[in-house]
C-alpha cells in the first residue's frame, strides 16, 4: 500500500537492469540463479544480454553473450514469478538487488525499468480483485486446523488424446475416502458455466483460464483441495494461473508422455501407469508438501540442528529450508550463529564460551520447538559434548551434519576469515588451530561440492517429512 501521493511500486516478471558481476563463472543466458530484493526471493534468468561494460578499461561490447567476472552490464531479468520493487530512479534502496549462484552471492545490480510480460493484463485485474475483495470472517489458518489440511490446487494436463478425468476423479475419491475437504472440476464446467458467454474459438482461451483460475481462488479461499483437468496447459497458461491464485499452492499433473511441451510439472504419470499408482504419486506430492496434515502443529515441530566448518554452507541451506517451509504455511525459527553472535558482541571463541554460546541457543530452540515452532538452526557447534547436551533438551532433535571439506571451505572464504587464521591475525579458528569433533551419528549428512542450494535443502526437507511419518 502506498499513499496517494507516492508513486505506485512496479510489479512484473520481467525488468532492465544493470549488474555488476563478481562469479568465477560468466553470468550467462538460460542458466537460473537467485534473485533477492527487499524481502523477495525468487529465481530467475538472464533473457538478454544488451551491453557489457570491462571495469578494467571500459571497453563497451554490444554483442557478448555472457558477463564476465568484474564487468557491469546492461541485462533484461525474467523471473519465476513476479515481484514488486522501484525503479532506480524513484527510490534507489529498493530497486537494489544480489543474485546468487551456490552458495554464495556472486552480484548484485539495480532495476531501470520494468517491463511488459504476458500476464500484466490478469495481474491489473486481480490487484482490484484483491482490494475490493470481502474476507471471510473465518481466517485461513483456522480451516487449515479444522479440516487438517492446506487448500490446494492440484492441476492435471497433458496431450489430447489421454484420460485426464479418471485420473482426476481418482484422486478426488481417494482424498474424500480420507476425510479430506476435496473437489473435482472439469474443464467442461467451466466452458459451460461461467463461460457460457464467450464463444471457445482459440483467442478466448487465455480468458476461459483466467476464469478458472478465478473459480480456483475462491474453492482454495474456502480451504478445498481442488482438482482440475484441462487440456494441454502450457508455461503461459500455468504462469497465467499462477497471477491470479498463489503459486506456491499449485501442484502440476502431466498425463503422458511430457515430450514436447514446456510446462513444469511436479508429477508425470508415464503411459501405462497403474491407476493406483498414479494416485498415490499425486496423493504423495501432496503429502510431502504438507498439503495433508498428519499431526498437530505442535507435534510437527522439530529442530534441525545443521553444523559444519565455516563457510561449509550451513547458513545458506538453512535459509531456503526455512523459506520453503514457511512457503508451505509452517510456523518457523531460524536461529543462524553470526546473527546472534552480532546480537551479543561480548561472547567469545574460547571452547569454554563456544559451549555456553551453543548451550544458550539450544535451550532456545527448545523453547521455540516446545511451542509448535519449527526450527532451522546452522551454527558451527564444533564440540560433540555440547550437541548432545542441546539433543538432551529438545523432544525431536535432527542433526545435519554439513560435511564440505576443509578445502573447499578455505576456497570459498566468504568473510575472509581462514586466510586470517592461515596469517595469524586470529587464533582459535575451527579447523585451523581449534578443533572440530564431527558428529558421530547425525541424521543426515551433506557435502555440499557437489550439491547445488536446492539439492542439499530437498534432502533437509526429505528427512523432516520422513521424522513426522507416524
Amino acid at each position: 500500500a502506498v499513499l496517494p501521493s507516492e508513486s505506485r511500486p512496479e510489479v512484473t516478471t520481467r525488468f532492465r537492469a544493470n549488474v555488476f558481476w563478481l562469479g568465477r563463472d560468466p553470468l550467462v543466458r538460460d542458466r537460473e540463479y537467485v534473485l533477492k530484493l527487499g524481502t523477495s526471493r525468487t529465481t530467475a534468468r538472464v533473457e538478454v544480454v544488451h551491453r557489457v561494460i570491462d571495469a578494467s578499461n571500459l571497453a563497451v561490447d554490444d554483442a557478448a553473450a555472457a558477463v564476465a567476472r568484474h564487468a557491469v552490464a546492461e541485462v533484461t531479468l525474467k523471473l519465476s514469478r513476479a515481484i514488486a520493487f522501484d525503479l532506480q530512479e524513484m527510490v534507489p534502496e529498493t530497486s537494489r538487488f544480489v543474485i546468487v549462484d551456490g552458495y554464495e552471492i556472486r552480484g548484485g545490480g539495480v532495476v531501470l525499468e520494468a517491463l511488459h510480460d504476458e500476464q500484466a493484463w490478469v495481474r491489473e485485474r486481480v490487484l482490484l480483485r484483491n482490494a475490493k475483495w470481502e474476507p471471510s470472517a473465518i481466517p485461513p489458518e483456522q480451516r487449515t486446523r479444522r479440516f487438517h489440511q492446506k487448500a490446494s490446487l492440484v492441476l492435471i494436463t497433458g496431450a489430447p488424446d489421454v484420460d485426464r478425468k479418471s485420473l482426476g476423479k481418482a484422486v478426488e475419491t481417494a482424498l474424500f475416502q480420507e476425510g479430506r475437504l476435496v473437489y473435482y472440476l472439469g474443464i467442461g464446467s467451466v466452458l459451460y458455466g461461467v463461460d457460457a458467454d464467450i464463444d471457445r474459438s482459440p483467442e478466448n482461451r487465455q480468458e476461459h483460464i483466467r476464469r478458472l483460475a478465478e473459480v480456483a481462488n475462491i474453492m482454495l479461499d474456502a480451504g478445498f483441495i481442488l482438482v482440475v483437468t484441462a487440456q494441454a496447459l502450457t508455461s503461459e497458461e500455468l504462469a497465467l494461473i499462477g497471477t491470479a491464485v498463489d503459486p506456491d499452492r499449485i501442484d502440476v499433473v502431466w498425463v503422458g508422455d511430457h515430450g514436447g511441451t514446456d510446462i513444469p510439472v511436479d508429477v508425470i504419470i508415464h503411459d501405462g501407469a497403474a491407476d493406483d499408482d498414479a494416485v498415490r504419486a499425486v496423493c504423495g506430492r501432496l503429502a510431502a508438501r504438507g498439503v495433508l496434515a498428519r499431526e498437530t502443529t505442535a507435534d510437527q515441530a522439530r529442530v534441525i540442528w545443521l553444523t559444519g566448518l565455516s563457510g561449509s554452507g550451513k547458513s545458506t541451506i538453512a535459509s531456503w529450508v526455512a523459506d520453503e517451509l514457511r512457503r508451505h504455511g509452517r510456523k518457523v525459527e531460524q536461529l543462524d550463529g553470526d546473527t546472534i553472535r552480532d546480537i551479543f558482541p561480548a561472547t567469545g571463541f574460547s571452547r569454554s564460551a563456544r559451549d555456553d554460546h551453543i548451550r544458550r541457543v539450544g535451550y532456545l530452540a527448545s523453547r521455540l520447538e516446545h511451542n509448535g515452532v519449527t526450527v532451522i538452526a546452522s551454527l558451527v557447534s564444533p564440540y560433540e559434548e555440547s550437541r548432545a547436551f542441546v539433543r538432551g533438551l529438545c523432544d525431536r532433535f535432527l542433526e545435519v551434519h554439513v560435511a564440505t571439506p576443509l578445502a573447499e571451505c578455505e576456497r570459498r572464504d566468504v568473510k575472509g576469515l581462514y586466510a586470517k587464521a592461515r596469517r595469524g591475525e586470529i587464533t582459535g579458528f575451527t579447523g585451523i588451530d581449534d578443533p572440530y569433533e564431527e558428529p558421530s551419528s547425525p541424521e543426515l549428512i551433506l557435502d555440499t561440492t557437489a550439491l547445488s542450494v536446492e539439492e542439499a535443502g530437498r534432502r533437509v526437507l526429505d528427512l523432516l517429512l520422513g521424522s513426522e511419518v507416524p
